[in-house]
């Protein structure tokens, strides 16, 4: 018979894997619905703190995502909140596993406010330490991010020089059409 601990353990574990399934969807109420799961997580007594990270940093996934898309404020103070509570925890235990996963976030909450600088020496760092105490999976998360937001980079220029390219063509042609519309008076 299981003790009353080993089935609340039991039933956040569940939680957590339902809400990362959840996660993994691609409708919005889905992903809601994994934020309700996360945050009872997070809100619970804490039990396994394996657990509890899991949860905050699957929870800060989310917030960005729903930040990066819909400028929700509540969801800015929220992630604000929580990346602080990782970098602490992150401190506090002295993780670097976790202080690299607080490192991308920040960098990726940079680029959502706009400062791409202050977010490549985020990212900076979180290679270094990846490179440093040799955690490989790190390093490659970070190259796929670094890598991502090269390309990210070149659609917005491309899109640029499209939209520059319209707006030249849209000039020339209501530059042909003053002289006929003046004829017409």
């Amino acid at each position: 018979i299981k003790t009353e601990y080993q089935l609340k353990e039991l039933k956040l574990h569940y939680d957590l894997a339902y809400a990362l399934y959840l996660k993994s969807q691609n409708r919005f109420i889905k992903r809601a619905e994994a934020q309700i799961l996360l945050r009872s997580i997070i809100d619970h007594e804490i039990i396994d703190i394996s657990l509890t990270r899991l949860a905050m940093i699957n929870m800060s996934d989310l917030l960005l995502e729903e930040y990066g898309i819909f400028g929700n404020e509540e969801a800015f103070e929220e992630l604000k909140l929580l990346i602080s509570t990782l970098y602490q925890v992150a401190q506090q235990q002295e993780t670097i596993f976790l202080m690299i996963e607080v490192l991308i976030f920040q960098s990726k909450f940079m680029i959502i406010k706009g400062n791409r600088i202050e977010a490549e020496e985020l990212l900076d760092r979180a290679s270094n330490l990846a490179l440093v105490n040799d955690i490989d999976r790190l390093v490659e998360k970070v190259k796929a991010f670094r890598i991502k937001l090269e390309k990210d980079k070149e659609n917005w220029l491309g899109k640029q020089s499209k939209d520059h390219t319209v707006q030249t063509e849209l000039l020339n042609y209501l530059s042909e059409l003053g002289p006929l519309v003046n004829k017409q008076k």
